[in-house]
């Protein structure tokens, strides 16, 4: 249902981006995570949050060699 309300809102910036990413790596969707890191990098380059994102979503998908990267580029 969250995910529906965000759906519905005539904008998006990086915040509802990150928290509609938070609630797709709590269910499990991963993909469409790291989709929402790359959508908020996109558009607003060097935010945290999207780093944030795809270092959660390289952990969940137990890949550490994405999960250093984005920890190095978050720094």
């Amino acid at each position: 249902m969250a995910l529906g309300a965000y759906a519905q809102l005539d904008t998006f910036d990086a915040d509802a981006r990150y928290h509609a990413a938070v609630i797709r790596l709590q269910s499990g969707d991963v993909a469409g995570a790291h989709a929402l890191a790359d959508t908020i990098l996109e558009q607003s380059p060097d935010n945290l949050l999207g780093y944030l994102v795809r270092g959660t979503a390289a952990s969940l998908a137990d890949d550490p060699g994405a999960r250093a990267q984005a920890e190095r580029e978050f720094l």
